[in-house]
C-alpha cells in the first residue's frame, strides 16, 4: 500500500491543489456578485446545479471507471476539473 502511495504522490499533491475550490467558491461569489453585477440567487442556482450534476453522475463516472480504469477516468476527470476552473477565472 505504501509503495502505491510513493508512487503516485505526484497525482495526490495535484488533487490537494485541486480541491482548494473550498477557499476559492466564497471570493469568486463575491467578484461575480459585486463587479459583475449577478445576482446572489442567480450564482446560488449555478452551484445548485454544480452540485446536482455531480450528485447524480457518480454512477455514470462508476461505470465509465470500470470500463476504462480508475487511473485513467481520474486524470481525465481531474483535467476536466482544471480546465473549467481555468475558463471560469479567464472567462468570467
Amino acid at each position: 500500500m505504501t509503495s502505491t502511495i510513493k508512487k503516485h504522490t505526484h497525482l495526490l499533491l495535484l488533487s490537494a491543489c485541486l480541491g482548494l475550490e473550498v477557499f476559492v467558491t466564497p471570493v469568486l461569489t463575491l467578484f461575480y456578485v459585486k463587479h459583475l453585477n449577478v445576482t446572489l440567487s442567480a450564482f446560488a442556482f449555478y452551484e445548485t446545479v454544480l452540485v446536482s450534476l455531480a450528485a447524480g453522475l457518480q454512477i455514470p463516472t462508476g461505470i465509465i471507471s470500470d470500463i476504462y480504469g480508475r487511473k485513467k477516468t481520474y486524470l481525465f476527470g481531474q483535467s476536466v476539473y482544471l480546465l473549467s476552473w481555468l475558463l471560469l477565472i479567464c472567462f468570467p
